[in-house]
């Protein structure tokens, strides 16, 4: 009796899943943000062996975001603050649904230091007619 029931429970999850699946639609971005910087360098590591210039943000849903850390390097002999901005969309109407924040607060990156960064890519819950997409990051550093 209680295999009877065992396989008809997981026959009808089974059943569930089939149907659950054929019906919704799963979207996901493919991307790239290409890195452009001005008085700083950034890199993948701490130790600045691997030098960034672009993020791959990878498999990105609705309503989802996802955290990539870099590593920015002052290689002046002054301290430095940073300004970001970003843009030039492909498509453009990606800047409608992305938007990308970091968690650097204007404080000085001091000369020849290393300062590790998280850059954030959020994707809106009302994204559409976008697959994937690249943007351009420009980082500049100002004293």
């Amino acid at each position: 009796m209680k295999s009877k029931i065992l396989s008809s429970s997981l026959i009808f999850s089974l059943c569930i899943y089939i149907v659950y699946s054929e019906f919704v639609e799963t979207t996901y971005l493919v991307n790239q943000g290409n890195m452009l910087t001005s008085g700083v360098e950034v890199y993948e590591d701490v130790f600045c062996n691997v030098p960034l210039s672009s993020i791959n943000w990878g498999s990105l849903f609705p309503d989802s975001s996802k955290d990539v850390l870099t590593y920015v390097f002052n290689p002046n002999q002054l301290d430095v603050c940073l300004n970001i901005s970003y843009g030039s969309f492909v498509p453009e109407i990606a800047s409608n649904y992305l938007f990308l924040s970091w968690d650097y607060v204007n404080h000085s990156i001091w000369a020849y230091h290393v300062l590790g960064v998280e850059f954030t890519l959020n994707v809106s819950s009302d994204i559409q007619n976008v697959t994937d997409f690249e943007f351009t990051i420009i980082l500049e550093a100002w004293s």
